[in-house]
């Protein structure tokens, strides 16, 4: 539709991954970094998180691009698992057939694929998107998988590709034989303005676009204001602004422009019963506790506002919802406690909005207690067991 309108080859803002139009931010590039010495090293495993929509399927796809013959890659999409479950879905993402076999039998077969391919000289790689859906027990088994070798070569290696709650999955205590075998990790951290005026310009002109629409310079100083600097919310906010742009017969595209769009956006979401576009998942629900102002007011405050956002967000599943109800457990206790405190004290705390545009991001790499971890120019068995 707009692509003729303005003479381009193809939609410059799809929301599916495409490694052709990959933007290398800064973020990006050292995420690409890690991913490329986590593969030079051939065994353990590989984490890179991230928000939704941040980019990190799209940096999976083009290290599967670059994978050489001497490597077996095997995609799996992570869902929620039984430890036992796990061989099985590693077999299928194999591509060995099991219909039928009990867990032991499964196993072997899985043992002797992966045995065969180390005699061939070659090495596998299994490839997990959306590893924060893994469960402790799943993740368990995957680490005493990868701990068996044959003829001194480990089975495989993993790369793990998950939103922002798999890092605080891995930070638990009990995590820490899973975390001493990670010998890489990486948080990707939203785009900044800069950056996100320069990955803007460049979907532009990998269709062929030459100024028709012209973006001025305070419209992508609100494209960064609304969509945060991560690279889905920009695809989604920007195929509406050139949607709006043609049928509006623009071929300027202003701030006044983004507004109009973005407020579009907005009843939208709202009349889904949906989060605004400055959520964050259930996995931020902890920083957004940590970044309280001072004092119980502060908490009060910080986990009204966890407690809107999850539920705006229509999340339905029994862990967010047993989530939710902890959280407002511990509002109305804290609640009590303002109201001791004196009359109006609830009152003078503010409370949340779902307009909120200052929700923070957490910029921090890696993961929290892997300071030590080996990166792309370290000795990669420093600090593990091996």
């Amino acid at each position: 539709m707009y692509e003729t309108y303005y003479n381009l080859s193809a939609k410059p803002f799809r929301l599916t991954p495409d490694p052709s139009f990959l933007f290398v931010s800064a973020v990006h590039k050292r995420a690409l970094a890690y991913l490329r010495y986590g593969l030079t090293q051939g065994e353990g495993f590989v984490v890179i998180t991230g928000h939704v929509g941040a980019g990190k399927t799209t940096l999976l796809k083009v290290l599967l691009a670059e994978l050489g013959d001497d490597v077996v890659a095997a995609e799996m999409v992570a869902t929620p698992m039984a430890a036992k479950e796990v061989i099985e879905r590693i077999g299928a993402a194999l591509g060995i057939t099991y219909e039928g076999l009990h867990r032991a039998a499964v196993l072997q077969r899985v043992e002797v694929f992966l045995k065969d391919r180390i005699e061939e000289g070659l090495r596998v790689v299994l490839l997990i998107d959306e590893a924060q859906n893994l469960t402790t027990e799943a993740l368990e088994e995957l680490r005493m998988l990868t701990n068996q070798q044959h003829r001194g070569k480990p089975y495989f290696q993993v790369f793990l590709v998950g939103q922002n709650e798999f890092r605080h999955t891995l930070q638990r205590a009990d995590m820490e034989q899973f975390r001493q075998r990670v010998i890489a990790s990486y948080h990707l951290s939203p785009m900044d303005a800069e950056e996100t005026e320069g990955y803007v310009m460049h979907r532009l002109k990998r269709v062929g676009w030459r100024g028709d629409p012209e973006f001025t310079r305070d419209a992508f100083a609100e494209v960064h204001r609304y969509a945060g600097g991560i690279p889905r919310r920009i695809n989604t906010l920007c195929d509406r602004l050139m949607l709006f742009g043609f049928l509006e017969e623009r071929h300027v595209i202003d701030s006044e422009a983004v507004r109009v769009v973005s407020d579009e956006l907005l009843e939208e979401l709202r009349a889904q019963g949906l989060e605004t576009v400055q959520e964050d998942q259930p996995e931020a629900i902890a920083s957004d506790v940590a970044v309280s102002s001072e004092g119980v007011a502060g908490q009060f405050a910080a986990l009204g506002l966890a407690i809107e956002r999850m539920l705006n967000q229509g999340h339905r599943e029994a862990a967010l919802e047993d989530r939710v109800e902890e959280l407002e457990a511990r509002l109305s206790e804290l609640e009590a406690r303002l109201m001791k405190l004196g009359p109006g004290t609830v009152a003078d705390v503010p409370r949340p909005s779902t307009n909120d545009s200052d929700l923070a991001f957490d910029d921090d790499h890696g993961i929290e207690g892997f300071d030590d971890l080996p990166g792309p120019d370290d000795d990669p068995y420093h600090g593990t067991d091996r």
